[in-house]
């Protein structure tokens, strides 16, 4: 196994929505990917789905980060004449599934990650 490199063009290709971006901007969106998931020889994702969770964490943070710093939580309404917007509190469960369930690419992320959130305790013997 080895750690994922980040292909700013690549990214821009799958992801479409991102593609007026600088590089500079999804290259650090990716790193803070890299944060929230293990991308070492060691981590407990295989290489092929940790490729494809690490891209939709780095689009995930990269459209929360195109939302506004302010606005947390998923949207509950929206205006247009005269601008307004709600949003709902991350709510009930857990802190780390409301953080990504605020995109659509969280969610997935969320969805995709559950087969490596299980904890299994071995005693030391």
């Amino acid at each position: 196994m080895s750690s994922v490199l980040f292909d700013p063009q690549a990214f821009k290709a799958g992801y479409p929505r991102f593609a007026a971006l600088p590089d500079a901007a999804l290259v650090m969106a990716f790193e803070n990917a890299c944060l929230l998931v293990d991308n070492t020889d060691g981590s407990a994702i295989p290489f092929k789905p940790r490729h494809k969770l690490l891209e939709l964490a780095t689009a995930h943070i990269l459209l929360l980060d195109q939302r506004g710093a302010e606005s947390v939580g998923r949207v509950a309404s929206a205006g247009q004449g005269s601008t307004n917007a709600s949003f709902e509190g991350l709510g009930p469960g857990s802190a780390s599934a409301a953080y990504w369930q605020q995109t659509q690419y969280g969610a997935l992320f969320w969805k995709a990650c559950a087969p490596y959130m299980r904890f299994f305790y071995v005693p030391d013997r």
